[in-house]
């Protein structure tokens, strides 16, 4: 499927490539754009370890955010998940941010924009991850 990871999504979803030359590689999405995921990969030559650099990234929520941090193995990869939750006018902004680092590449998957949306897809989003293979 894509030309630096696969992963299996609903048939209907479609897909956007080259979304954002600095930020989104490519989104896959509900036709109404009202859920779906964003795939990112970027050169990361840190001397920070993996932990170190997710720790970095939640850090750079504090201010307005709380954000939970978790590690998982995901077809024989480590994946850090982050629960990143914030509010805009009293509305609940929910995002699942997956990150795996190899070689000299962090990859990201990115979910949701909004709480109802993670809460509704929670078993769409773990389907979707778990399909998930690196090439």
């Amino acid at each position: 499927q894509g030309e630096y990871l696969d992963l299996q999504y609903p048939s209907n979803w479609e897909v956007d490539e080259n979304v954002d030359l600095l930020t989104t590689d490519v989104w896959i999405r509900q036709e109404d754009k009202t859920f779906g995921l964003h795939i990112y990969r970027f050169e990361n030559n840190s001397n920070f370890s993996f932990e170190e650099s997710m720790e970095e990234i939640a850090s750079s929520w504090k201010e307005i955010a709380t954000v939970d941090i978790s590690y998982d193995t995901i077809n024989n990869e480590r994946w850090c998940k982050q629960d990143i939750i914030f509010y805009i006018e009293h509305e609940k902004i929910q995002q699942l941010s997956y990150y795996l680092k190899k070689d000299v590449y962090v990859y990201n998957i990115k979910f949701g924009n909004d709480a109802w949306s993670i809460e509704n897809n929670i078993k769409m989003i773990d389907s979707i991850m778990s399909s998930v293979k690196i090439k």
